[in-house]
C-alpha cells in the first residue's frame, strides 16, 4: 500500500520511533549488564514499546498522516510505566496491566486489518483509548489506596514525609499524561494549524514525561529538575529518622522492652535478609502484635517498619561491599534482602544521600588503593 505522508507526519513518526527504540536499547543494555535483579522494570518498558509500535504502525497503515490520536496511542502505551511507578513495584498489578494493555492494542490492530475504514468511521479511536487509559489509571490508584489501608504497617509506611511527597508527584505526572490524552482525543483527526500546534506541544510533553518516569524508576529521585530540593528532602528525612544510637527512649517502658528485643533479634538473627519479611512475622516472633511493634519502632527511631528494615539492609550491603569491593550492585541488593533494584536504589539514597553506583565507585577506588 502506498502511503502519502507529509513531511510533518514523517518527522513525527521518526522522532517517536527513535525515542522508544533508544529507551528500549538502554533497558536491554542494562539488563545484559545484570543491573536488574527482577523483571518488573524491563517488563514495563517492553510492554510500552511493543504497544506503542503496534498502535503507531496500525495508525500509519490505516490513517496515514499524524493526527491527535497519536497522543492517545502514546498515553495508552505508557500505562505500564505509570503502573510500575504508582504501584511501587507490585508484580501482580504490573503483569495484569501489561497483559491487558497489550491485548487491547492487538485487538485494535486486528480490528483495523479485518474491517475496512468505512465500517468504523464513527468510532472515535483516540477517545476510546483515552477512556480505557483513564479507567486503568483509576484502577491503579484504587489498588494503591487499598494496599495502603490493608494493614497498619502499610498505612504507617505511606504516612511518612518522603512517601507522601512522592505520591503527590506521581499523581501530577499521571494527571499530565491523561490531560495530553484528552487533548489528543479532542483534536482528533484535525489537520489545521491549531491542531498541529496542540499535537506537537502535547507530544513533546508526553515524551518528556515518559523520560522523567523512566529516569525516576532508575534513580529513585523525586525531583529530577530540582536536585537541591531532592537533597533537602532527604536531609529532612534523615533528621526526622535519627540513628538508633542517638534515639532517645520515651515514656512507656513496655515499648522499650519490645524495642530492645527487636534490636537483639535483628542483630543476632538478621531476619531482614529475607526479602519476604513482614511485620506480622516479626511480631509473632517477639510475642507481640503488629500495632504495638509499629508504635515501638516509631517511638524509638522515628521510622516505620519498612524504613527500619531497609536501614538494616543498607547497613548490611555496606558491610558486604567492605569485604568484597568487586561485588556488583545487583549482588549487593539481592544479598541484602531487596527484591527490586529500584527499591534498593531509593533506600540507599535515603540513608547514604548518594546513588549506590556512585558510592560503590568512589569507595571501590579508595579500597583498591589501600595496601
Amino acid at each position: 500500500m502506498y502511503l502519502d505522508l507529509n513531511f510533518f507526519s514523517c518527522l513525527t513518526y521518526v522522532i517517536i520511533a527513535i525515542f522508544f527504540i533508544s529507551v528500549f536499547a538502554v533497558t536491554v543494555q542494562k539488563w545484559i549488564r545484570n543491573e536488574f535483579i527482577s523483571m518488573e522494570f524491563p517488563l514495563a518498558v517492553s510492554a510500552s514499546s511493543v504497544c506503542i509500535f503496534t498502535l503507531v504502525v496500525s495508525d500509519v497503515v490505516r490513517f496515514g498522516n499524524v493526527s491527535g490520536y497519536i497522543l492517545s496511542d502514546i498515553g495508552f502505551a505508557a500505562m505500564p510505566m505509570f503502573v510500575l511507578l504508582v504501584s511501587d513495584g507490585g508484580k501482580v498489578l504490573l503483569r495484569n496491566a501489561s497483559v491487558a494493555i497489550l491485548s487491547i492494542s492487538f485487538v485494535y490492530v486486528a480490528f483495523h486489518v479485518v474491517f475496512p475504514p468505512s465500517s468504523y468511521a464513527a468510532l472515535d479511536k483516540g477517545g476510546l483509548l483515552t477512556v480505557v487509559a483513564i479507567f486503568i489509571s483509576i484502577l491503579v490508584i484504587a489498588e494503591g489506596i487499598r494496599g495502603r489501608i490493608a494493614d497498619m504497617r502499610t498505612l504507617i509506611n505511606h504516612s511518612s514525609l518522603y512517601s507522601g511527597i512522592e505520591d503527590m508527584v506521581n499523581l501530577v505526572y499521571l494527571l499530565i499524561l491523561l490531560m495530553c490524552q484528552v487533548t489528543g482525543a479532542i483534536v482528533g483527526s484535525g489537520t489545521d494549524v491549531v491542531c498541529r500546534i496542540l499535537t506537537v506541544q502535547c507530544l513533546v510533553l508526553m515524551l518528556g514525561l515518559y523520560a522523567c518516569v523512566y529516569w525516576r524508576l532508575l534513580t529513585g529521585r523525586v525531583f529530577l529538575l530540582f536536585k537541591s530540593k531532592d537533597t533537602e528532602l532527604r536531609e529532612v528525612m534523615r533528621a526526622c529518622t535519627a540513628d538508633l544510637l542517638n534515639a532517645a527512649p520515651k515514656e512507656d517502658i513496655c515499648y522499650k522492652i519490645v524495642f530492645d528485643r527487636l534490636v537483639e533479634y535483628f542483630d543476632k538473627e538478621k531476619p531482614f535478609l529475607d526479602g519476604n519479611l513482614n511485620i506480622a512475622d516479626v511480631s509473632r516472633t517477639l510475642l507481640t502484635n503488629k500495632a504495638y511493634l509499629s508504635r515501638a519502632i516509631n517511638k524509638y527511631t522515628g521510622r516505620n517498619f519498612c524504613q527500619y528494615v531497609n536501614y538494616y539492609r543498607i547497613k548490611h550491603s555496606v558491610q558486604l561491599f567492605s569485604t568484597d569491593p568487586n561485588l556488583k550492585i545487583a549482588d549487593l541488593a539481592s544479598r541484602s534482602g531487596f527484591h527490586s533494584l529500584v527499591t534498593f536504589g531509593m533506600a540507599f539514597r535515603l540513608y547514604m544521600n548518594v546513588s549506590p553506583g556512585e558510592w560503590c565507585r568512589k569507595n571501590r577506588e579508595i579500597m583498591l588503593k589501600k595496601p
